[in-house]
């Protein structure tokens, strides 16, 4: 018997031919590279635990085991406490239209008219192939991660753009957002600066969302090679009894940030080749992908994650501390740097970027 697994595909067409796409990747020790924009979110990670669920397993153990599958099957997360309430659903129904009927409600209640919904005949050009011998089993896993998160307070916008630097050499002019100038006094405390290094251009900024659980986090240092390096450097100044030694933003310091427009689609499954079996149950992975959109301006983040697995099963019958403040402060976010969305208390975030030229907006 086949078994389709099906974890939200893209409710978004592909992009063109032609355009930027920003690089995803699964692997948390990847380096960042000159000119390139990478993304992590733990999306596609809910879609490989919730199909080894669905098959009665602890995790998929994909023969060939590259380093993808090990990471896949190694993270330890706690999904409760990293995702915020109401941003995120899983859905196991039947398919065909009472799966998209049932969908179709569920993504209406939690996200309005956010995420459009599913269209006739939606699921038919993502099933396994025909040629594969069985029936189709009536399971479909819907998995979608929609969040916006509002300043408390909005910044400004430059009139002008302004010039980003790639690690690369390469620039481009694009918008920004922030506090500067005249703006200095009504937006002192409107971020936190956690990290201060005006020596090494390096710095980590703060700023709070709508909720009082829920973060925005910006970094820019040179020193960090990867996710995992700004994950676990970050952590560290989250801890209370730092960010207890940080300071707001004052009317003195300058913030500038570029705002950030990107919309990313990854075929994944090439990287999951093979096969895994247990306990009699046979799986393989026919289709794989993840989908992030993300745009940051002068009013917030809002984000979009969609990841999908279509595996066809055959089940036989056998950081450093905080910067003091100092006067004058130069936050400017004009080289590259990483974004990440992240809950109070959370060991991960839900989102991360490393922002390079192919994220940014055009003037």
């Amino acid at each position: 018997m086949k078994i389709v697994v099906f974890c939200c595909a893209a409710f978004f067409p592909l992009l063109a031919s032609g355009e930027l796409q920003v690089k995803q990747s699964l692997l948390l020790d990847e380096n960042f590279l000159p000119g390139q924009s990478l993304l992590w979110a733990p999306a596609f990670q809910k879609c490989w635990d919730e199909t080894a669920k669905a098959v009665g397993w602890e995790d998929i153990p994909l023969e060939p085991e590259t380093k993808i599958v090990r990471q896949l099957n190694s993270f330890e997360w706690d999904y409760e406490e990293t995702v915020p309430g109401r941003s995120h659903f899983v859905f196991v129904s039947g398919t065909g239209e009472s799966f998209r009927e049932q969908a179709n409600k569920l993504i209406k209640r939690h996200f309005g008219t956010a995420v459009p919904p599913l269209e006739a005949g939606y699921f038919d050009a993502l099933l396994p192939p025909g040629n594969q011998s069985g029936p189709v089993a009536e399971m479909i896993l819907l998995s979608i991660l929609k969040h916006d998160l509002v300043f408390e307070t909005s910044f400004e916008e430059e009139r002008d753009s302004r010039l980003f630097v790639s690690q690369s050499g390469a620039t481009k002019v694009t918008p920004f957002f922030g506090s500067w100038g005249a703006h200095r006094k009504k937006l002192q405390g409107a971020a936190t600066i956690l990290n201060y290094n005006s020596g090494a251009n390096a710095f980590t900024v703060a700023f709070q969302g709508a909720s009082p659980e829920e973060l925005l986090i910006l970094v820019q240092d040179e020193s960090l090679k990867t996710i995992k390096d700004t994950v676990e450097v970050t952590r560290r100044l989250l801890l209370p009894e730092v960010m207890q030694t940080s300071t707001p933003l004052s009317m003195t310091d300058t913030l500038l940030i570029p705002k950030v427009k990107l919309d990313s689609f990854v075929d994944l499954a090439g990287q999951l080749r093979g096969v895994a079996e247990e306990g009699g149950v046979k799986l393989s992975i026919a289709r794989a992908g993840q989908r992030i959109q993300l745009n940051l301006d002068q009013n917030g983040a809002s984000m979009v994650t969609a990841a999908y697995v279509i595996p066809p099963t055959f089940l036989s019958t056998s950081g450093g501390g905080a910067g003091k403040a100092k006067q004058g402060r130069r936050l400017v976010f004009d080289r590259p740097f990483q974004l990440m969305l992240w809950r109070r208390g959370a060991e991960w975030p839900f989102l991360f970027a490393r922002v390079d030229l192919d994220s940014l907006s055009s003037p």
